[in-house]
């Protein structure tokens, strides 16, 4: 047996790369939750309490916690599909919110590399695509894989899309587009949305060879929209769209720049990969360079002429990155197969040089992104609602008060987290901005809780804070923790 031989055929195994690239794909996006067992975005605690109020209620159509009890309204929210699903998966599974937020973006996130290495592997750049892709950044202003949040649990569901309809050609092929199409829709519309910029023109390409192929790909994608324009919420989609050319940027995050925030190699090496995917001439490469250019005119017209919605902005960076890294990785891959003439190969030295230029400058690029994503990752800011004294005393509220102690004042930073474990409402939360409310909020806080007529005004009977309470109305139960008498 020539052990040698299986030493090189094992260092040159594509499952050998994508399982180096798993273990680095993990590290990644753990780092948000790796310092604290709680979760960390405000997007994490607030579909943690609209789960718990589907459940609940046994409703899909369950109304915002927050400020009033949850009841059934007349058609789902907009992302009312993900809420259902871990709400159920929480309540068959028995796993604790904690373990389900903290540890299963690591398993979607495997799955995009996954996925990303099979539809990157049919066309000869596989872990060169699931490299790239295991780079997309997380962030507070942009989320990411890193957070169990919609469009994190888009990104699995596009390539897994996109994978289908560049793969099959057969009618079970077009039936999972259609359900998978069905389940991102009620899960996260903005992906959905994303999606269909960047198959959009593969698909047109397509009817000039497979028409065929073309009209059941489009129609698998575009019926499952009807259905859900039916049956959603008017008034919500009026009120989303109705800022789209008024000029105005909403947002107030400082949201990075696209390129910086993924890397300047990566787009290096997507430019390239544009490049070497136009000379190759393939539909598919065709489509997917479109694709991407129509999300990058997307975020531009937001960002530069104040034109579009800032959901799709903002949920859009991540897809243009998506996007990016297929493409980077295609140009990583066709750098790795460029050869100098012979001429002047058999020039440069080393020899070995001169016969491997184009995986040495493979291996530069890799090394050189490597080196400065992941201090760049490790160096992310990130937020944190609660600590686990707060934790610990919203559980004793949940466990120990009864529900006549049912709406509560506290700092607004924690109000979502507060609701989330507790299911009882908040007077005042950053889940919905209300300058007011905060207002009050921070100047009954600060003034010793005293105001007692405010608390009867706005039926709140409890009262968190780590501020001393001079309010003889007031009894405090415990540590930071006050009920009206």
């Amino acid at each position: 047996m020539d052990y040698r031989l299986i030493t090189i055929n094992l260092l040159r195994s594509d499952y050998l790369k994508l399982a180096a690239i798993l273990g680095l794909a993990m590290y990644l996006v753990f780092i948000p939750h790796s310092s604290d067992p709680y979760p960390v975005h405000l997007d994490e605690w607030w579909r943690m309490a609209e789960s718990n109020a589907m459940m609940e209620i046994e409703d899909v159509t369950a109304t915002d916690p927050f400020y009033a009890p949850p009841k059934a309204s007349n058609a789902p929210g907009l992302e009312a599909g993900f809420c259902m699903f871990w709400g159920l998966f929480h309540e068959i599974s028995g796993l604790s919110w904690l373990t389900i937020i903290r540890y299963f973006p690591l398993l979607i996130f495997a799955i995009d590399v996954i996925t990303a290495f099979l539809l990157g592997r049919r066309k000869g750049f596989g872990w060169q695509a699931a490299l790239m892709v295991s780079l997309i950044p997380t962030s507070v202003g942009i989320l990411g894989p890193g957070f169990l949040v919609p469009v994190a649990m888009g990104l699995p569901l596009v390539l897994l899309l996109l994978y289908i309809a560049l793969t099959f050609r057969h009618l079970p092929g077009y039936v999972a587009l259609f359900l998978l199409m069905c389940f991102l829709l009620l899960m996260h519309p903005p992906s959905a949305a994303a999606l269909v910029l960047l198959i959009g023109p593969y698909i047109l390409l397509s009817f000039k060879d497979e028409w065929k192929h073309g009209l059941a790909t489009g129609l698998s994608l575009a019926l499952p929209f009807l259905p859900v324009v039916l049956v959603a919420d008017r008034e919500k989609i009026e009120r989303i769209l109705r800022p789209m050319f008024d000029g105005e940027i909403k947002n107030t995050i400082a949201w990075p720049d696209l390129i910086e925030g993924y890397g300047y190699l990566v787009a290096i090496l997507c430019v390239l990969g544009v490049l070497f995917l136009v000379k190759d001439g393939k539909r598919w490469g065709y489509g997917l360079v479109a694709g991407l250019t129509l999300l990058l005119a997307m975020l531009v017209t937001y960002s530069q002429f104040h034109m579009g919605l800032e959901i799709m902005y903002s949920r859009g960076l991540l897809y243009a990155m998506l996007g990016m890294g297929l493409i980077g990785g295609y140009g990583l891959a066709a750098t790795g197969n460029l050869q100098l003439p012979e001429k002047l190969s058999s020039k440069i030295r080393p020899a070995f040089a001169g016969r491997n230029t184009g995986n040495i400058l493979c291996f530069i690029f890799i090394a050189a992104t490597l080196a400065l994503s992941i201090p760049a990752r490790q160096g992310a800011d990130y937020y944190h609602k609660i600590d686990g004294d707060d934790y610990k005393a919203f559980m004793w509220i949940d466990e120990n008060l009864g529900e006549q102690y049912d709406k509560a004042i506290l700092d607004p930073f924690q109000a979502v987290a507060f609701t989330a474990l507790t299911g009882r409402k908040v007077y005042s939360s950053m889940f919905e901005t209300n300058d007011q409310r905060a207002r009050n909020t921070h100047r009954f806080l600060s003034s010793g809780c005293a105001d007692t007529e405010f608390l009867k005004n706005k039926n709140i009977s409890i009262v968190y804070t780590w501020r001393k309470c001079n309010n003889p109305d007031l009894t405090k139960i415990r540590e930071d923790i006050y009920v009206l008498k």
